[in-house]
């Protein structure tokens, strides 16, 4: 899921359209998200296990970073 914190529901619906984004987006202006993952900044990934465990990455993952995040949680 796309989240975004930054900017104003037109920016956000912009990026989304501009960038062809097929998953589900939510616009956080309210930091509530963020704030629940102590997300400091954009951009950000935040890993949720199915346990509930999360683990966050600040700043860009490369393909196979992501990738390798993504297959520790197909495993977990």
């Amino acid at each position: 899921m796309g989240v975004a914190w930054q900017g104003s529901s037109k920016d956000y619906q912009d990026f989304v359209a501009r960038h062809s984004l097929t998953f589900p987006n939510i616009e956080d202006s309210a930091a509530d998200v963020f704030g629940s993952y102590q997300v400091r900044g954009q951009p950000a990934w935040a890993m949720v296990k199915p346990t509930g465990e999360s683990e966050v990455f600040s700043g860009v993952l490369s393909d196979d970073e992501l990738a390798e995040q993504l297959q520790l949680l197909s495993q977990s």
